[in-house]
């Protein structure tokens, strides 16, 4: 008997079991004295067959996952930019809040030394607790006063320094927040170890801190406008 003729069909794969293609299989009708026969095709890949409309359909379904994981990626990088953002925000918030208490402890300082060093203010108070002492004493002395102030200080650098290590791994866009976060760390320690004990003379302890005062103030700057606007 002969075949009348042939024609293609695709089937489900889970609907008829046969070879399959990525989803597909094809078979062969052969219609035989008005009578169908169905036979798998042993090979799929037949350019004058179904290799257009396969790929035409495999394509499409690809580039819809592809615009999906796309979507998903921008999603994600999205959150975790927010978040990054966030945390670079409450970071700078208290490292102004530390160097702010640095800088007034810093300036207490300054007045009691140059008061003790110049026989002046509190020096010329009998009322006050630093009547006649010299400048070492009236430091120390100082110092002591702003215990509470320096307790503060150093809890913040505390907290500071656990948050930086939650950025270090910054996303692209905010690497340099990031350059800038770090440098602004380093200054605000400086300040709190002045703060904490200070050092040389009282022009070089002025010059010092007044240096440090501007740059932190600087960074504070680049960081702010590289964050996201609230």
């Amino acid at each position: 008997m002969r075949a009348s003729r042939k024609a293609l069909v695709r089937v489900q794969v889970n609907k008829i079991t046969g070879r399959s293609f990525a989803g597909f299989t094809v078979f062969h009708v052969l219609r035989i004295n008005g009578h169908s026969k169905i036979e798998p095709v042993k090979y799929v890949l037949d350019k004058n067959c179904i290799i257009n409309d396969f790929f035409q359909h495999w394509t499409m379904n690809l580039w819809k996952r592809f615009q999906l994981l796309l979507l998903l990626i921008v999603m994600l990088s999205s959150c975790g930019g927010e978040q990054y953002a966030r945390k670079a925000d409450t970071v700078k918030n208290q490292m102004i809040m530390s160097a702010a208490l640095s800088e007034s402890v810093c300036s207490f300082y300054s007045t009691i030394w140059r008061n003790a060093a110049y026989r002046e203010g509190s020096y010329s108070d009998h009322t006050g607790k630093y009547y006649q002492l010299e400048f070492n004493d009236a430091l120390l002395a100082a110092r002591e006063e702003m215990q509470p102030s320096i307790k503060t200080i150093d809890s913040l650098n505390e907290s500071i320094e656990t948050l930086m290590i939650e950025l270090n791994d910054p996303p692209t866009k905010f690497q340099e927040v990031h350059n800038q976060a770090v440098t602004l760390y380093s200054l605000v320690k400086q300040y709190g170890s002045l703060a904490n004990k200070p050092e040389g003379s009282l022009i070089t302890f002025n010059q010092r801190t007044e240096d440090i005062s501007r740059q932190i103030s600087d960074k504070i700057n680049q960081i702010e406008i590289r964050l996201p606007k609230k």
